[in-house]
């Protein structure tokens, strides 16, 4: 009986702990990498677009919209590094954890 409950904590524990998990970070290389809006590129050269994707659910679980945005812009910004780009635009909606990025290169 004594197992079942300490089981039973540690799967509650753990499942308020996965939804603020960052699963992702930035590579080194990416750290002059920005995520702009549209707005701000009106000199940028496009380079290219990636699509990106994390885990939006964990089990039952949804995970912090933000955090996943967050965790996306970030393997936006590490894939703009092997186009050459120096920042990522958005170009749509998350979307079941993916999202595609404009790469650009800016003044």
């Amino acid at each position: 009986m004594r197992t079942t409950s300490i089981s039973i904590v540690a799967s509650a524990s753990l499942a308020l702990l996965i939804p603020g998990c960052t699963f992702v970070s930035l590579q080194t290389d990416a750290s002059h990498v920005a995520r702009i809006e549209a707005s701000a590129a009106p000199d940028c050269e496009e380079l290219g677009i990636t699509r990106v994707e994390v885990l939006h659910e964990v089990g039952f679980l949804t995970r912090n919209p933000s955090k996943v945005e967050g965790e996306l812009d970030i393997l936006a910004r590490n894939a703009a590094v092997d186009l050459g780009g120096n920042a990522v635009v958005p170009s749509g909606p998350v979307e079941a954890g993916k999202r595609a990025y404009r790469v650009l290169r800016c003044p």
